[in-house]
């Protein structure tokens, strides 16, 4: 996520998304004309809660690629603060949620090792594009390639 999920308005969603499809394809702050694709991979298994601990997720921690995503997060809580939203987490830890529960996850320092070994083999993902999702509505912006 490159947000904290939090309401919109349903008429105000579509320029929503446009001002934040503007600002990827151009960032006036940094000069770049357009947000490029990029690739991540991923480094260990971490365990994240959100603030009020009433759901924990499992991820896989960003390692390559972790500051182009700090950048998208930068410029989407520009946009959050356009329309007056909740901005995302002072110091972003990127990273890919693969699963979530309401109780906090137990595992075994062993088993947690030997993940952490089958991750370090796992391939590059490329990010080429941003998916806005408000509700059950999608919204894709393309980065360049």
């Amino acid at each position: 996520s490159l947000s904290v999920c939090q309401p919109i308005r349903t008429h105000q969603i579509s320029d929503f998304v446009d001002s934040l499809r503007s600002l990827l394809q151009s960032d006036a702050h940094t000069h770049h004309s357009r947000q490029q694709a990029f690739d991540i991979s991923l480094n260990a298994l971490k365990f994240y809660s959100n603030e009020t601990n009433n759901r924990h997720f499992g991820a896989l921690v960003v390692e390559r690629g972790k500051q182009e995503i700090i950048d998208l997060i930068r410029i989407v809580n520009i946009a959050m603060k356009e329309w007056a939203l909740q901005t995302y987490y002072d110091s972003p830890e990127p990273h890919v949620s693969f699963i979530w529960s309401l109780k906090e996850f137990k595992i075994d320092i062993h088993a947690l090792q030997k993940v952490n070994q089958h991750i370090a083999q796992a391939r590059n993902i490329r990010i080429d594009r941003i998916i806005v999702k408000v509700g059950d509505r999608k919204y894709n912006i393309k980065l360049s390639i």
